[in-house]
């Protein structure tokens, strides 16, 4: 396996309460943060607090306990990736309504790390926050620091390109290739911006936007 991919476990299954991602990627160790660098294709709204980065994990544990779970690698993704950076450290009401919208339009949150590095604790954490739904919530460092992302919530709509480029370095992912939101917005608010304001994306954001109707 190598260091880019996914593990993933399903909600469908009672056993294991819901459907995330860990990228072993992660347990390498964190990725620091920085300011990323300005594009057109960073909105900002507002400046919140800075994730904290996940502490250190023994990769043997947690590769024995996904094989115990019976678990496989994240599915295939050949479009565009709507990806919404949080921290379970966010207020609550901000974390329940991303968790809530993120199935809804097919989005991916992603964790910079760990709760406390005990995945037992994220896990629960995250079956708490979504309530049984098919969420799906992928650990990986790396996208933090591909898209450079230092403050959270920030949504990002990524070509399939951007969003599987193996870069590592702080926003080292092509500006062409992404379109971020950042701000304590909604889903659909993050998405009707994206439409209005970045015409290289506003087909696929109104086509995402519209998942989230009633």
């Amino acid at each position: 396996m190598s260091d880019s991919d996914c593990i993933v476990f399903n909600s469908a299954r009672p056993a294991l309460g819901l459907l995330a991602a860990l990228c072993l990627a992660m347990l390498a160790g964190p990725v620091a943060s920085a300011e990323p660098a300005p594009t057109a294709a960073t909105h900002r709204f507002d400046r919140l607090p800075q994730p904290q980065a996940g502490a250190g994990i023994d990769l043997a544990q947690v590769a024995r306990g996904y094989e115990i779970a019976g678990v496989g690698t994240a599915p295939a993704n050949t479009g565009p990736r709507l990806l919404v950076f949080i921290s379970l450290s966010m207020p609550e009401g901000a974390l329940r309504r991303l968790a809530a919208d993120a199935p809804r339009a097919g989005a991916v949150l992603v964790l910079r790390g760990l709760q406390d590095g005990s995945m037992t604790k994220t896990a629960a954490r995250i079956r708490q926050l979504t309530g049984g739904t098919q969420s799906v919530v992928q650990i990986d460092p790396k996208a933090f620091a591909r898209f450079g992302i230092a403050h959270v919530p920030a949504v990002v709509l990524a070509r399939e390109t951007a969003a599987a480029s193996g870069c590592q370095e702080n926003g080292c992912a092509a500006p062409d290739g992404y379109v971020a939101v950042a701000g304590d917005v909604t889903l659909g608010y993050a998405l009707n911006h994206v439409a209005r304001s970045a015409p290289a994306f506003a087909a696929e954001a109104r086509r995402l936007r519209a998942r989230l109707e009633p």
